[in-house]
């Protein structure tokens, strides 16, 4: 979640050097202009430079770990099979502080590669949303100082998918702000992604009512009504609203449902992302509507379950 246009403009000698060498590209100075041209430079070598062919086993899957870390591995963190990606990828680099990152401004390149939409990153799913709803998800946020002073209102799609992608970054990188009310008031079934309704002592509170947080796309309405069973009234009313208001996904939501409604907690912590259809408010389209867990916070869901296991086995 770092701009390199940025981090160029306040590093020192020694790293220019470093991303002269790393991409071919000489920077003689740190102006503007220096900067766009070595982007051009990037984007033809991404381009040139196929993952799959150039990275073993090993490499990719420390690729995708690079990625479902929000493009960032920090140095407590980076391996040897972490270094070996930087040697051989010309867009990833070492951080200033250590650890190795994915540049912002190759995220929107990412993000408008269908080859990542299919494996459900947040990048991807944030671009794939109209800059209507990404608006709309940015005021569903919320009204806090802190969502005020990070989230602008973008006039391009993939600048705002990127203001998206980074709030989110942020909050699930530096643990900021993270209450897994959602789930931990229900009770734990085999996995952090497994979850019962907190009236545990309901006769038909059984295994089979339990809501799993979907790593792949699902139809959202029978799920919601699966996971959500006791709140079918604000769901009728989200339709309604998307029908017959002609509201969009995140309006409608916020006007179905009180802000600490659990529906609205799985949309705003990102762990319910919609896929929706072209010109959303045609019935058959409301119909259609999917939902699927962003695969960089399935993958911090699961390290957080790692840590919260280790944790009760020590004590």
């Amino acid at each position: 979640m770092y701009p390199l246009s940025e981090i160029l403009t306040s590093s020192n000698a020694s790293y220019l050097q470093y991303i002269s060498k790393k991409t071919g590209f000489l920077i003689s100075g740190k102006k503007p202009e220096k900067i766009q041209w070595l982007w051009v430079h990037l984007l033809k070598l991404y381009h040139e430079k196929s993952i799959k062919k150039i990275l073993n086993f090993n490499e990719r899957y420390a690729f995708e770990e690079l990625l479902n870390n929000f493009g960032y591995i920090p140095n407590s963190e980076c391996g040897a099979v972490h270094e070996a990606i930087e040697n051989k990828i010309p867009w990833i680099f070492k951080y200033p502080h250590g650890g190795i990152f994915i540049p912002l401004e190759l995220i929107k390149t990412l993000m408008q590669d269908e080859e990542y939409f299919k494996h459900n990153y947040f990048f991807s799913l944030l671009k794939k949303l109209t800059l209507k709803e990404q608006k709309d998800f940015a005021s569903f946020l919320g009204n806090s100082y802190e969502t005020q002073a990070n989230l602008s209102f973008e006039k391009n799609q993939l600048d705002m998918a990127l203001v998206l992608y980074i709030w989110f970054a942020r909050q699930f990188i530096h643990r900021k702000n993270l209450s897994f009310e959602f789930i931990e008031k229900g009770r734990i079934i085999n996995s952090p992604f497994s979850f019962l309704r907190e009236n545990t002592k309901s006769k038909n509170n059984s295994l089979s009512e339990e809501g799993i947080l979907p790593e792949k796309p699902v139809f959202l309405w029978s799920y919601l009504q699966n996971a959500f069973g006791g709140r079918s009234s604000e769901i009728e009313k989200w339709i309604v609203l998307m029908r017959e208001a002609k509201k969009g996904f995140y309006r409608s939501l916020s006007l179905a449902a009180s802000p600490k409604n659990r529906l609205v907690e799985i949309f705003k912590m990102g762990l319910l992302m919609p896929i929706l259809p072209h010109k959303l408010n045609t019935n058959k389209n409301i119909e259609n509507i999917k939902a699927v867990t962003p695969r960089e916070i399935f993958s911090f869901l699961k390290q957080r379950n790692e840590k919260m296991n280790n944790i009760h086995l020590k004590n």
